[in-house]
């Protein structure tokens, strides 16, 4: 999902070394909507310039000083705040066991209550605690979990969900002559084989493969079977050698240019 479709608000990625702090996950999210929402632009403004320590505070008064209050006096003013994805990922790499069930409750009360319009996307790996946390009464009913299972089970679903994203591309790109003979079913194979059960492998494929629109599409395709085909005759180092060098290989054909400018 990308911005250009309107859809997507805000998007933040914990990691263990450099973005665990959970103190940063409100703001970060505050300033990415502040940049595609404009009347909730100016009422966060106001906010920070009477209280500088807003951003200084405890993740609970940060999301009710940042969301919920903002959001409920442009409605008073009859301004509504459109709904936005937010996705959370890696929520495991969050510091502290608690914060993590902290976040998980806020946004779960925030959606029980109706306080603020944004669909909440979390991303983790199933964690003892995070588990017990989304099972819990409250929580449980306002969320929907869904559980992407890392086998060789679901290698046919995988085959199924490759074949149906690649169509999708020749039919947006307007290429219907491609539909019989791009990508072959070697090509696809090599994919699932490289997957080994991994659904997050496919979905990045995909999405670099589409983006961006334009008709070197095949040449991407075939850039990634190259380099996925170089690391399996190497021995593996760990069980995500295949998705560490497809993120790798992604990030390689950024434009410098817009790594500058990130």
């Amino acid at each position: 999902m990308r911005r250009e479709t309107g859809h997507l608000g805000a998007a933040f990625f914990f990691t263990v070394n450099k973005h665990s702090n959970p103190s940063c996950l409100f703001t970060t999210i505050a300033y990415q909507l502040a940049t595609v929402l404009l009347d909730y632009c100016t009422s966060i403004d106001e906010r920070i310039s009477k209280d500088k320590t807003l951003v200084e505070k405890k993740i609970a008064p940060q999301f009710r000083s940042l969301f919920v209050e903002p959001i409920q006096e442009l409605g008073k003013q009859g301004k509504r705040v459109q709904p936005k994805a937010i996705f959370i990922d890696g929520l495991d790499e969050c510091a502290g066991e608690d914060a993590q069930a902290e976040i998980i409750g806020i946004i779960a009360s925030s959606v029980r209550e109706g306080s603020t319009p944004f669909h909440w996307v979390i991303f983790s790996h199933a964690e003892p605690r995070i588990v017990s946390t989304f099972k819990q009464d409250a929580i449980a009913y306002v969320t929907h979990s869904i559980e992407l299972p890392i086998s060789r089970e679901a290698d046919d679903e995988i085959e199924l969900y490759l074949r149906g994203g690649f169509k999708n591309i020749l039919e947006k790109q307007n290429f219907p002559q491609f539909l019989s003979s791009w990508p072959t079913d070697n090509d696809i194979w090599s994919l699932v084989e490289a997957v080994a059960g991994l659904f997050a492998h496919p979905a990045a494929v995909l999405r670099h493969v589409a983006y961006p629109p334009d008709s070197q599409f095949r040449q991407r395709l075939q850039s990634v079977l190259d380099t996925l085909s170089d690391v399996g005759k190497q021995v593996p180092t760990s069980s995500f050698s295949q998705l560490d060098a497809l993120y790798v290989h992604i990030m390689k054909q950024i434009p410098e240019h817009n790594l500058l400018s990130a």
